[in-house]
């Protein structure tokens, strides 16, 4: 899988997340998976997968999983300013849908990215 390959199932996960469609989650689960199997790890493309499956599954009303996959990308230690916005969007729709391990993201992410 090629970069501009990457970036291009990156920008549909999102947007088909911000605009509600059912298949986004499906779709963050396949490029997520893709990219854990491939033979050349990316750390940091995967812990952003994990925040766009975390966007999906907000939009798809599960907001328990958003939490534990948002977790998982922020206690990576793998993340880079350009995403951050993303466990913030995370956060507040985990929020939004009054589950309190929103805080528990928030809380990982000031500890380990304090400096950012």
């Amino acid at each position: 899988m090629t970069d501009t390959d990457v970036c291009r199932r990156f920008r549909r996960v999102i947007l088909e997340a911000w605009l509600g469609d059912p298949a986004a989650e499906s779709y963050a689960r396949h490029v997520l998976a893709d990219l854990e199997r491939s033979p050349a790890a990316r750390p940091r493309r995967i812990a952003m997968a994990r925040l766009d499956l975390g966007l999906a599954l907000i939009a798809a009303d599960k907001a328990d999983e958003a939490a534990d996959a948002a977790l998982v990308a922020v206690e990576s230690g793998r993340l880079v300013p350009s995403h951050y916005w993303r466990v913030s969007e995370v956060a507040a729709g985990i929020e939004a849908q009054g589950v309190p391990e929103a805080a528990v993201v928030r809380g990982a992410f000031r500890d380990i990215y304090r400096s950012a």
